[in-house]
């Protein structure tokens, strides 16, 4: 959990550089389209890498049966969530709800 925050810090911190260096340095504009177009392949691959880390480290607890599971990463993606909790739907009882981040079982 703490390599995912980790990862996403690191990848705010560095689209932020390169959009900084694009925009504030004298440089031709190719170099500026080509940095901003390097900043946002660092963005979707940084958001990527920590998605992929956070699904991997637990499991989610279904607020009605209890049942723990892994989602998929589609689902996972396009679920709604909060720091602690994401919607996504349960594979024993098939109710959608806000399931819990638990890391150990």
């Amino acid at each position: 959990m703490s390599l995912s925050v980790i990862t996403g810090a690191i990848t705010v911190i560095a689209v932020c550089a390169l959009v900084i260096i694009a925009s504030f340095i004298d440089l031709p504009t190719v170099v500026r389209i080509i940095l901003i177009v390097l900043s946002v392949a660092v963005g979707v691959a940084g958001i990527a890498a920590a998605a992929m880390l956070d699904i991997k480290a637990g499991y989610f607890e279904c607020p009605y049966c209890k049942e723990l599971f892994v989602p998929g990463m589609d689902e996972y993606v396009k679920g709604y969530h909060t720091f602690t909790k994401r919607r996504l739907t349960c594979p024993k009882c098939g109710k959608t709800g806000m399931c819990k981040h638990r890391v150990t079982r």
